[in-house]
């Protein structure tokens, strides 16, 4: 299955990646690992020689009965060399150490051209389209680097990080976890994931073979109850762990990085709060609990990099400055949301998908729960959305029922331009390429990750041709870089609840007595 997938940026991935060299105290735990599993293996090699040995005397009871020409086994091996060196003229040692050194310098011609092969292969180009993909297969999670050849059209896993639970959401980041000794950032290629459990990995995706995240925001106290590179046989049984402070105290089901304020980063959990951290020191910096159940979805605003809407399965979406959380706005939903997107060409308008198949959107600078369109996009659960970054109002809709959907969201006015059965199994994750105007990936139960060119569709051809051509020549409207939002308080909100509770109890009571004059007469 394919639970989660994100790109990352044209030119962003090392081109060509370091090979991970274990630490003191790794090479020490591994050490251990491999003296603990050649004892076991001792053991067992014990018992079965001791087998063989109890056999082979069975057997020479047997044979002490036969003719001293028919007791086969006890041959010499040795007498097969002699005759071999005798059928080669005596010169058996010097012919076989001749082929031996011709041998041997093959090999290392060989191991010389594998070598060159093997850094042609993990060479990742400027040009290649690299997908970062979560995958879980019976007990076995993973990332999976997987690079696209658009020249070529070639698809292939460059390389894979092990994980430690379920991963449910990534989001690709441009910094490390830690900062130079100068107190700058240190760029590079690194993916935050979250998973069952309720720490946040980060993990260094320019590093092959790596066994441990680069830093954990959260979780175990105790990063060795991890586990990740012990096998399953030797993993020790452990109490509840005790969590660092301000961890998430249960799955952590969205994330999202503020290209912004790089140092942060938003994380959205079942424990119903949202987190913001700082990935420079891994502490928590904010903590909000506006919602009353699981927080499906978080995501920072494109152009207000301290604005942060948040989707929760207690059906509403919020609205919120980072500078004063305690003020919000709040949308509500049809169902159980499944997916959110602020609209990159318009992003005072969030987007949302649900449960029983709807697709909604709200301005967010107007405090009403009138939305400016919803449609019923598919008729099971659309579990992911996604917009196409270079071309607007190209959209694209995932569901249950093993489709994508292309629409066509200009002037606020839903159209379904093309649809189509991706042959993965249910779908569970779509995302456009942001270096591509209509190359999208998607992943499901069926765990392949299925990539589409959309404009290969006429219909969609047909319909976004003119539009890209006037996107290339700069003919399209600006996005908007300010949103004027004007948020109200939670005391805002409690009045403005109180006001309209009164205002029905005095229309139900004027309504009563205008009842009671009728009866009257």
């Amino acid at each position: 299955m394919i639970s989660a997938l994100g790109w990352i940026p044209r030119g962003a991935a090392k081109r060509t990646p370091e090979k991970f060299v274990l630490s003191a105290e790794e090479v020490a735990m591994m050490t251990q690992l491999a003296a603990d599993e050649d004892e076991e293996a001792e053991e067992i090699e014990e018992d079965e020689e001791m087998e063989v040995i109890d056999e082979e005397m069975d057997a020479e009871e047997d044979n002490s009965t036969l003719p001293d020409s028919f007791k086969m086994d006890e041959y010499d091996e040795e007498d097969n060399d002699v005759a071999v060196k005798e059928f080669l003229g005596g010169k058996g040692d010097a012919g076989a150490g001749d082929d031996d050194d011709i041998e041997e310098e093959q090999e290392d011609i060989d191991d010389g051209l594998d070598d060159d092969e093997d850094a042609e292969d993990m060479e990742i180009r400027p040009t290649d389209a690299v997908v970062i993909v979560a995958t879980t297969e019976e007990d076995y999670s993973n990332l999976e680097i997987q690079v696209y050849e658009e020249d070529t059209g070639n698809l292939y896993v460059h390389h894979e990080i092990n994980l430690p639970a379920f991963p449910l959401c990534l989001s690709w980041m441009d910094m490390a976890p830690t900062l130079a000794e100068n107190g700058n950032p240190v760029n590079g290629s690194f993916v935050a994931v979250g998973t069952f459990k309720p720490g946040i990995e980060i993990w260094n995706l320019d590093v092959l073979d790596v066994l441990e995240p680069a830093a954990t925001l959260g979780g175990e106290e105790n990063s060795s109850l991890r586990d990740v590179a012990v096998p399953k046989s030797m993993r020790k049984k452990h109490k509840k762990a005790q969590l660092k402070p301000g961890s998430h105290q249960d799955a952590v089901l969205g994330l999202d990085w503020n290209t912004g304020h790089r140092n942060m980063i938003a994380s959205a959990s079942a424990d119903a709060t949202v987190k913001i951290w700082d990935i420079t020191t891994q502490q928590c910096m904010h903590t909000m609990s506006h919602h009353t159940d699981k927080v499906q979805s978080v995501r920072w605003n494109p152009v207000e990099a301290t604005v942060l809407a948040s989707a929760s399965f207690d059906r509403s979406l919020l609205v919120l400055d980072g500078r004063n959380p305690n003020a919000y706005s709040k949308f509500s939903l049809s169902a159980d949301v499944e997916s959110m997107q602020w609209h990159p060409h318009t992003p005072s308008v969030l987007v949302a998908s649900t449960e029983d198949g709807v697709v909604v959107a709200y301005d967010v600078r107007m405090n009403n729960s009138t939305p400016l369109f919803r449609f019923q996009a598919h008729q099971a659960a659309v579990s992911a959305i996604s917009f196409s970054p270079l071309m607007p109002g190209l959209f694209a809709t995932a569901s249950t029922d093993k489709h994508v959907k292309i629409w066509d969201l200009a002037n606020n006015k839903p159209v379904c331009v093309a649809s189509k059965d991706m042959n993965i199994g249910e779908l569970m994750t779509l995302s456009f390429y942001k270096d591509s105007p209509f190359l999208l990936a998607a992943g499901g139960s069926g765990g392949i990750l299925a990539l589409w060119d959309t404009s290969e569709n006429d219909a969609v051809e047909r319909k976004f041709t003119s539009r890209m051509a006037n996107h290339a020549q700069g003919i399209i409207a600006p996005v908007e870089n300010n949103l004027n939002l004007q948020f109200k308080s939670a005391d805002d909100i409690g009045n403005e609840l109180i006001r309209e509770e009164e205002e029905a109890k005095a229309k139900k009571q004027q309504m009563n007595k205008q009842k009671k004059k009728g009866n009257k007469k």
